[in-house]
């Protein structure tokens, strides 16, 4: 399969297209000897097979990492008109993610934009990602949270 995740440009060909949004995530990195503490950040974009983000630390291309992307409630979207709501934690559900990082760019002054590939997700949190991508039409049935 080609990769389709090292394209910088908005105009990049994507296997899975994003949608540019606001989502709070947390992530911890996963090593054979050591779990990182959790870090919160906010995605830049998402779509089907993964999503942009910004950190305030780099990450080597191809570290695992565990993802808890915060999808706001349903009825929080319907209420914005399907826009991503101005939300706190306790108006979102979590979706943990098994994600790999495909990207590390400086943007300088100690900040990166990570580039995370989706691999895997647990039934209840795939069906909370599927769900909500399927209200912005990102949804696509061979994404890698599928299998």
């Amino acid at each position: 399969m080609a990769n389709h995740f090292s394209g910088e440009t908005g105009a990049e060909r994507r296997r899975f297209p994003r949608k540019p949004m606001k989502l709070r995530v947390a992530y911890q990195c996963l090593a054979k000897d050591r779990i990182s503490p959790k870090e919160a950040h906010v995605a830049l974009d998402v779509g089907s097979g993964g999503l942009a983000m910004r950190s305030h630390e780099p990450l080597a291309k191809g570290q695992i990492v565990m993802l808890t992307l915060f999808i706001p409630l349903e009825e929080r979207l319907a209420a914005a008109g399907g826009e991503v709501p101005d939300y706190s934690e306790s108006d979102c559900v979590g979706a943990n993610i098994l994600a790999r990082v495909a990207r590390c760019t400086s943007l300088g002054l100690g900040d990166y934009q990570l580039g995370i590939q989706f691999l895997d997700a647990d039934g209840q949190s795939r069906e909370r990602l599927k769900k909500f991508l399927m209200n912005y039409r990102l949804y696509q049935a061979d994404s890698p949270v599928n299998y």
